[in-house]
């Protein structure tokens, strides 16, 4: 069983208590149709797996970097998109999209953020992920006192 299938193991309900999950994945860049198909069914296996057990969840997107090409940066762009609206969850497009472009928030392989560059995204993705938070409380059911 593939890394992208199992991760729904890791999420286990408490009692009444709600859990929430964010997703994004790592991405190759070869063979974008396929790639982008084979990558989009095991997303959508975890956001079936998550539904079921009504755990709130945040995708969250990558962006290609700009030296792949417009072919790449659509097709993941259109599976991502796509998968958030059909399992109607919380979706952050681009994870880096607050690095992809800055020379100065990335590590010196180019790819990855920095610290920098983590600080970046966390400040971008924070009111996302307060949100997720939200929604994955606990809710009293019943109102009455």
């Amino acid at each position: 069983m593939s890394s992208l299938t199992r991760a729904p193991e890791y999420a286990h309900s408490h009692g009444s208590q709600r859990l929430a999950a964010c997703i994004s994945t790592l991405i190759r860049w070869d063979g974008v149709a396929a790639v982008a198909t084979k990558i989009g069914a095991a997303l959508a296996a975890i956001l079936d797996n998550l539904e079921s057990r009504r755990i709130a969840v945040l995708l969250c997107g990558v962006r290609a970097r700009t030296n792949f090409g417009d072919e790449h940066e659509k097709a993941f762009a259109v599976m991502f998109a796509g998968l958030a609206r059909k399992y109607n969850v919380l979706f952050f497009p681009a994870i880096n999209e607050a690095v992809i472009d800055d020379a100065q928030l990335k590590a010196v392989d180019g790819l990855h953020p920095n610290a920098a560059g983590d600080k970046a995204i966390v400040a971008q993705i924070l009111p996302i992920v307060e949100t997720l938070i939200d929604r994955a409380r606990p809710r009293d059911r019943d109102p009455t006192p």
